[in-house]
């Protein structure tokens, strides 16, 4: 799922550098008029540069969990989790919560290049985003029935 929301990340960047101008209002004041400006490159890297650079941290956090040492990851039940038996499991998990999340960010991107409601976009991703911080601090990781 990442890598696909990679690709359509990148793609509709490069889609939206194209079709832009060469000069593309980047904020706008409180009665809606432009107040900030920058270069369709600009856009092209900024965005570009979120979606790749969010991507290899996505990537990257399960193998840090893979590999940290116990002491320094913090999650619910963590001496049940963190057992040499159990750490496979705690790993695949996490890497399942990071790549629906990093897809999600990636998403974010895409959708702040068009034109849709900022507090609906916005508003959308946050409840997402603590949703799936609710399952990945509450219920990915709650000791199975025959461990109590």
């Amino acid at each position: 799922m990442l890598g696909l929301s990679c690709v359509v990340g990148l793609g509709g960047t490069l889609c939206t550098y194209v079709l832009s101008p060469a000069r593309v209002p980047v904020h706008y004041g409180p009665p809606g008029v432009p107040d900030k400006w920058a270069t369709s490159l600009q856009l092209l890297v900024a965005y570009g540069c979120a979606v790749g650079l969010g991507t290899a941290l996505f990537l990257a956090l399960p193998e840090l969990v893979r590999h940290a040492p116990v002491r320094s990851i913090q999650i619910p039940n963590r001496d049940y989790w963190l057992t040499p038996e159990h750490r496979p499991l705690a790993t695949a998990k996490f890497a399942r919560w990071a790549d629906i999340q990093g897809a999600a960010n990636n998403l974010l991107a895409v959708t702040l290049q068009l034109a849709l409601p900022l507090p609906l976009v916005l508003g959308g991703f946050g409840l997402f985003t603590f949703a799936a911080s609710i399952w990945l601090s509450y219920v990915a990781y709650r000791l199975p029935a025959q461990a109590d």
